[in-house]
């Protein structure tokens, strides 16, 4: 059972706890930005819904997942020493630098 240790905080001041793999598919998709320690502030767009048939909409944007690393390790040979690792998606290290604050600007919109 996967703990829920992360907490997304929303404009209406509610909170939301998620995984880890919770957070980092919102993260990839630019739909929160860290706040503090373990806290996110939720920046994806805010709906209204007036009726359980308003639901349907929510369905319709569900996309694939976005993935933090490439399928598979690569390895790489550099003078002569050979070592294996993980490649990161571009999403991923948009948010990784993002967050260390060597990239400054919004994210790219991913969804078309």
């Amino acid at each position: 059972m996967s703990r829920k240790q992360f907490t997304v905080c929303y404009p209406d001041r509610s909170r939301h706890h998620v995984s880890r793999t919770e957070r980092d598919q919102l993260l990839l998709a630019g739909l929160i930005k860290l706040k503090r320690g373990l806290e996110y502030d939720w920046r994806g767009q805010v709906q209204t819904l007036h009726s359980f048939a308003d639901l349907a909409k929510l369905q319709s944007h569900s996309s694939e997942q976005l993935r933090r690393f490439l399928e598979g390790k690569f390895t790489i040979e550099l003078a002569g020493k050979r070592h294996s690792e993980r490649l990161e998606t571009p999403e991923a290290m948009a948010v990784r630098l993002e967050q260390s604050g060597q990239l400054v600007g919004a994210m790219p919109d991913s969804h078309g």
